[in-house]
């Protein structure tokens, strides 16, 4: 691992933390993308994903759009998806959340 490029993520980690901001608020603000800030999370503060609650995975109907809609419970945040939303936007709030 480059020392460099990690002393610069862990700035850039704490500097996040300090803000207040959502991680994906703050990606934007300072033009870095979110896969990026998680995969340096990750690498440099690998202890906070054993925090984390397991995740239990339900079957999903292969085309939500084609039912009433289903409900995803992550702890008390519950995320309903209805016909014709936006997979990539899901991704994206689902990223933010864990």
């Amino acid at each position: 691992m480059d020392k460099n490029l990690a002393e610069i993520w862990e700035q850039r980690l704490r500097e996040h933390e300090q803000s207040g901001q959502t991680i994906a608020s703050w990606c934007k603000h300072n033009n870095i993308r979110t896969n990026q800030f998680f995969y340096w999370r990750r690498k440099l503060r690998p202890e906070k994903k054993q925090d984390q609650p397991q995740i239990k995975w339900i079957a999903v109907p292969k085309n939500p759009a084609k039912t009433s809609g289903i409900t995803i419970t992550l702890g008390q945040i519950k995320i309903e998806i209805t016909p014709g939303f936006d997979p990539k936007l899901l991704r994206e709030i689902i990223e933010v959340l864990t």
